[in-house]
């Protein structure tokens, strides 16, 4: 199984992402979120429906799921 790390900052939090292959062959992702202040809760998620066909693909998506999560819970904040 393959794996690769990537650090981004996006919005005040680090997002990490790791991506990794299923056993159908498609490519998986998981992210955590951290507050770059260190406040607030760690965030960890993990997507797994359909996957993507590459590993780069795996990894955009990656991202793009995750700020989108980030955008989201700043509104909620902003209330």
């Amino acid at each position: 199984m393959t794996s690769m790390n990537d650090n981004k900052q996006y919005r005040g939090y680090n997002i990490s992402v790791s991506v990794r292959q299923d056993c159908e062959d498609r490519w998986d992702f998981d992210y955590t979120l951290t507050a770059v202040d260190g406040k607030g809760e760690v965030r960890q998620r993990s997507h797994t429906v359909n996957g993507q066909m590459t590993e780069a693909a795996a990894q955009v998506a990656a991202i793009e799921v995750a700020r989108t999560e980030i955008d989201n819970v700043l509104a909620m904040q902003a209330g």
